[in-house]
């Protein structure tokens, strides 16, 4: 059980140590599916090289309202040379939801905030988000298909705030205000997703 304050986990030893773990066993899952090359397969004879890398310099959140977040942080810096140098080496660039400090302090980052701040930092041309819902409705259930950040911010106000897909929702908006020109939402749940956002005229 965790406690959150204004939308951000307090992060106790045990919760980071949790939290460690498991970026541990979906890094590993994740590597397995991207090492698949069956015969008779589209992924035949592929490599698909997964690399990672302390990119991600932290900083901690604080304390809020008088509760000291403990291991929670923030991101403070985004090292894109790095990024950059793996990305152009051909590499698939796989980082977890963790940051640490120059003095070697390990914290647990909000992975919205992580995207937002890569998709900046590298002068992303879109960031894509998968939620657990279609996207953002009008007033009538109709899912809108464009949004500019006003619009958006303004759509979304009238919602709960503090669930997965506002997270997702405000990340893109923070995205799009810091320079990327495009940010897609779209459900994980709807298989096909991704190919659709990228390859019909209508998207998902």
């Amino acid at each position: 059980n965790s406690q959150f304050i204004q939308g951000m986990r307090v992060s106790d030893q045990a919760t980071m140590d949790a939290s460690i773990q498991a970026c541990s066993l979906i890094r590993s899952q994740l590597e397995t599916k991207l090492s698949m090359g069956l015969a008779n397969s589209p992924m035949h004879g592929t490599r698909v090289r997964v690399a990672s890398a302390n990119v991600i310099t932290a900083k901690p959140a604080g304390i809020i309202d008088g509760i000291d977040l403990q291991h929670t942080g923030l991101v403070r810096k985004i090292d894109t040379v790095a990024m950059n140098t793996l990305l152009d080496l051909g590499n698939v660039v796989l980082l977890s939801p963790l940051g640490y400090s120059p003095t070697g302090e390990a914290f647990s980052l909000s992975y919205q905030q992580v995207a937002s701040e890569i998709a900046i930092a590298l002068q992303a041309d879109k960031l894509i988000a998968f939620t657990d819902q279609d996207g953002i409705s009008n007033t009538e259930g109709e899912l809108i298909r464009e949004l500019n950040p006003t619009t958006a911010q303004a759509s979304i106000a009238r919602q709960d705030q503090n669930n997965e897909f506002m997270r997702c929702a405000k990340t893109a908006i923070a995205s799009v205000e810091g320079g990327v020109p495009r940010a897609h939402l779209m459900n994980y749940a709807n298989d096909g997703a991704l190919l659709q956002e990228l390859y019909t005229v209508d998207g998902a």
